[in-house]
């Protein structure tokens, strides 16, 4: 059985319940592997943009018994994707390019997205919003030293304050220990940032922030 990593194990969780799931740049397809191994999904299509992931993708696939049931498609987003699924599952790229392949792509049929940005989880929420996706789950985890956001949506209209945008509201609403160990250090960052500006206005901006992120995890 693959072990997914952390990070990983979060996006699986909320892949429960679909007839195909697309995986836009899959690596080595260990997400759709146990996504269909599970039985979370019915079938899936790994897509990468990369030859050479996608070869060891398609022999994990082979090693795993579900050539069958998992397909590989060498593509840059959805640009060479003649398949459509009714779960998209983007991961491990910035929020601008999420949001860049999101807007290419056809999710007439798509039921669920479950997107994890290395970055930029402002632009994804946003594009979200403005493409009548809502948010229905979020978790914010720690794995190998590096804070992720994972986003579930379907179809549906919300509206998000900047805040909301930035580190999601669900994350926020359910302030577990590592979103709240990872905002008290960024507080601590500003506090010295703060304490060492000569700009008045500079510092007036710091405190601001400061103020709402302590905010956040009271």
């Amino acid at each position: 059985m693959t072990q997914l990593s952390p990070r990983l194990g979060a996006v699986l969780s909320f892949c429960h319940g679909f007839d195909c799931l697309i995986d836009i740049g899959s690596d080595h397809a260990y997400l759709p592997i146990e996504a269909v191994r599970q039985g979370y999904v019915a079938k899936a299509i790994a897509v990468d943009n990369k030859p050479s992931p996608l070869s060891v993708a398609l022999k994990n696939i082979e090693q795993s018994g579900l050539k069958d049931k998992i397909e590989t498609v060498l593509s840059d987003g959805f640009t060479s994707l003649n398949h459509s699924g009714d779960l998209v599952t983007i991961s491990g790229i910035g929020g601008k390019l999420t949001a860049e392949i999101l807007e290419q792509g056809d999710l007439e049929k798509v039921k669920m997205l479950v997107l994890s940005p290395n970055s930029e989880a402002f632009v994804v929420r946003d594009w979200l919003e403005k493409n009548h996706f809502m948010i229905t789950g979020e978790t914010f985890l720690l794995d190998r030293g590096k804070h992720y956001q994972v986003i579930a949506a379907k179809k549906g209209v919300m509206e998000l304050d900047l805040i909301e945008k930035e580190f999601g509201p669900m994350i926020i609403r359910e302030k577990n220990p590592a979103f709240v160990a990872y905002i008290r250090k960024i507080i601590a960052k500003l506090d010295k940032a703060a304490a060492g500006a000569n700009d008045i206005q500079e510092k007036e901006r710091i405190r601001e922030r400061i103020g709402l992120l302590k905010g956040l995890v009271l």
